[in-house]
């Protein structure tokens, strides 16, 4: 009788909380209903407390939390909802949107793509999952899940948005600024356009850029995309200076070291001015053929450079630049160079460059004042969003009556991009000849060449620090080898404060491909710290 009693009393108090949490969760979806979050989010707490596991409570205040800006809680209600409901598919959305929105890209791209599989007709999803690709840096990707969303809407206004967005952050200058052209006749005031006209013309035509800048700023000032945006257009723009260190050694034992500082300074978008000012120290091991020849080991020469640049309207550029070598022991002599460069399209850009210097190969070349005077071609071709071309050639006549011919070719395919991580992989080819081996200090051969293949990846630390890694092996060969050898090439950058006052880059490097002085198993370090105002 008393245990009746008492189980009667228990049910009653269960359906008593029971009808207190469905109360309470109704009372949420009219605070939701009447544009009251607060509220509503405190009647959806008090009811998934009394039912912890009730996936309709938890889906209420997953809403109401992500509505507040309470990210980590609404992510928290979702996962709970999904796993007690998942056949709940259209949670997969909301918690993809509330993860990405935390930061979490990869996991919400993820997410969205599988609420995109059970509901292909959502295309506010398809936008959603454009602007996460978008911030990975996964460019050729937005653009296929834009291609996706034309199928069903069409080319309407946001699919040209995002797509001028996208051909603006791939560089495609010309393609993006036909569609804002046409966009910003109907809304010339609208942030999201002059977001993206500001991307499309940062690179080449800095002046209307600003511009657009300055819109973004007026009508979206403090968010953290403008901030960004103004970060990295105004960077290239900066006065600065910087002290470089490096040093250098390879199996011949010429050793280098050397100490670098510099300035430039922007009068206007357009036109710049930098200087320089080197000492660097040549060693080699007496009898090695590459010492001086007056019996040192060593030798140090000072370097004072001058430079110009200036952008020519749109798409060209010249580079000019005049200097001093002072050679310790022997003599000063001047080097000189200019360069142009022009962006022929939105796939093609051409440079053309020319410069009298040193022909500083080792402390022998250096000390027999050996000079060169080289001419160097070089055509970029982006044949595709993810790929990437350059073919260089380039002549150098030396001062002791020999020359030096050289072809390369290099690509590079954008792999991966993701949150974290950027990875490319890439092939390179080259061939050199010189006229003769004149066996003054430097490597001199008829018919080098090399073919390989390798990858870099890079790891985002954050949007100002990261660290890469570029490694690539192959073959090698020239006249003397019997057979083709294997090399490899490494470099690890850390580079610390990308976007800050204060930029702090450190390097290291090993190849065993045959260089210029004829060695094999170079290592190179250097350390660069760079204030801009």
């Amino acid at each position: 009788m008393w245990l009746l009693l008492v189980l009667s009393v228990v049910a009653q108090a269960d359906a008593h909380q029971v009808d207190q949490a469905e109360a309470y969760f109704r009372s949420a979806q009219d605070y939701a209903e009447a544009e009251e979050p607060v509220a509503g989010l405190e009647m959806a707490r008090r009811a998934v407390e009394l039912e912890p596991d009730n996936p309709d409570y938890l889906e209420a205040q997953g809403n109401l939390a992500g509505w507040l800006g309470q990210g980590q809680l609404a992510i928290e209600s979702f996962e709970r909802a999904l796993e007690l409901s998942p056949q709940r598919t259209w949670l997969l959305l909301s918690l993809g949107l509330q993860k990405a929105w935390a930061g979490q890209l990869d996991q919400g791209a993820d997410l969205v793509r599988q609420f995109l599989e059970t509901h292909p007709e959502r295309i506010d999803a398809m936008l959603h999952l454009v602007d996460f690709e978008i911030w990975r840096g996964n460019y050729a990707g937005a653009l296929r899940v834009l291609d996706d969303y034309r199928e069903l809407a069409g080319e309407d206004r946001a699919y040209l948005g995002k797509r001028a967005r996208i051909l603006a952050w791939l560089g495609r200058r010309d393609a993006a600024m036909e569609i804002l052209d046409a966009l910003l006749a109907e809304e010339p005031d609208n942030p999201d356009l002059h977001y993206s006209r500001t991307l499309a013309l940062r690179d080449t035509r800095p002046e209307p850029a600003l511009e657009s800048l300055a819109v973004v700023e007026r009508e979206v000032p403090g968010a953290s995309d403008t901030i960004d945006l103004a970060r990295s257009t105004r960077l290239p723009l900066r006065s600065r200076v910087f002290l470089e260190l490096d040093a250098f050694r390879d199996s011949d034992s010429i050793r280098t070291r050397s100490a670098t500082l510099g300035a430039s300074h922007h009068f206007s978008p357009l036109t710049r001015v930098d200087g320089a000012l080197q000492r660097r120290r040549w060693e080699a091991d007496p009898g090695s053929g590459l010492e001086p020849e007056d019996g040192s080991d060593s030798i140090d020469n000072t370097r004072y450079r001058l430079g110009l640049g200036h952008r020519l309207g749109p798409d060209g550029s010249v580079e000019l630049h005049l200097g001093q070598n002072d050679i310790e022991r022997v003599d000063r002599s001047w080097f000189y160079g200019v360069g142009a460069r022009w962006r022929v399209s939105d796939e093609f850009a051409l440079g053309l460059a020319h410069d009298k210097d040193l022909f500083a190969i080792s402390p022998r070349t250096v000390f027999n004042r050996l000079e060169r005077r080289a001419t160097r071609a070089d055509l970029d071709w982006r044949p595709g969003l993810s790929h990437h071309v350059n073919l260089t050639a380039s002549y150098q006549g030396i001062s002791d009556d020999n020359s030096r011919r050289a072809l390369a070719a290099a690509y590079r395919y954008d792999w991966i991009r993701s949150q974290n991580w950027n990875v490319d992989l890439s092939a390179a080819g080259g061939w050199v000849s010189f006229q003769d081996n004149p066996n003054t200090g430097y490597y001199a051969p008829s018919r080098y060449r090399f073919a390989g293949v390798g990858f870099l990846a890079y790891w985002k630390i954050s949007d100002d620090d990261g660290i890469g890694l570029n490694y690539g092996i192959g073959l090698q060969k020239d006249e003397t080898f019997g057979s083709a050898k294997v090399f490899h090439d490494v470099t690890v950058d850390a580079v610390f404060g990308i976007f800050r006052d204060w930029m702090l880059r450190l390097s290291a490097g090993y190849s065993d491909r045959q260089n210029q002085a004829g060695g094999f198993d170079a290592r190179v370090g250097s350390i660069r710290l760079e204030r801009r105002f």
